[in-house]
């Protein structure tokens, strides 16, 4: 069982308002980090992975954007634990026990 490995560069999508977007792509300012309750990941920017229609589903749901748009990004997630992987429960499981 691995410990962690380095993951590919993965394309990620944020959905948010027009107005954020051309702003962030402009240079004018950033994207905000979420630091809601009900962020089960935690505070964090976050993206989804290789799924622009659900990012921009996504935003047309927020009833805090105005006009639904998308920004897209290159992540470099480095050294992670990819809890898409076939037996990292088990990794998760000695984690736990751990902590």
């Amino acid at each position: 069982m691995q410990s962690g490995y380095r993951l590919s560069t993965l394309v990620g999508y944020h959905g948010c308002d027009q107005l954020t977007a051309e702003q962030v792509l402009s240079g004018n300012t950033h994207l905000n980090r979420s630091e809601n309750e009900y962020d089960w990941l935690g505070d964090g920017i976050y993206f989804w992975v290789d799924s622009f229609d659900r990012a921009m589903d996504w935003a047309k749901q927020s009833s805090k954007i105005k006009t639904p748009y998308v920004v897209g990004a290159f992540i470099a997630p480095g050294f992670c634990l990819n809890l898409t992987d076939y037996g990292v429960s088990e990794e998760l499981k000695l984690a736990y026990r751990f902590l």
